[in-house]
């Protein structure tokens, strides 16, 4: 049983060492980057997104939408 135990955490040495490496650390040769952009309107409904000048972007190689997933109702970080 864990309750009201303390456990070390498994990468606190190297957080507070400066040695833990983070998604942005991360660096391959040709990787793609990504780029969120989320709505300024906290309790809006989207009717429509209009893609066409982020795809004609150069070095765009997808836009993605919650037309592009659209299994997810509601696509926040942390819900599923």
């Amino acid at each position: 049983m864990s309750v009201g135990k303390s456990f070390p955490r498994v990468d606190g040495i190297a957080k507070v060492t400066g040695n833990a490496q983070y998604v942005d650390d991360i660096y391959e040769k040709n990787m793609l980057h990504a780029k969120v952009f989320r709505s300024t309107i906290a309790n809006g409904w989207v009717k429509n997104i209009d893609v066409s000048k982020a795809k004609a972007l150069p070095g765009v190689e997808a836009v993605v939408t919650y037309k592009d997933v659209p299994e997810h109702i509601f696509p926040t970080a942390g819900h599923i």
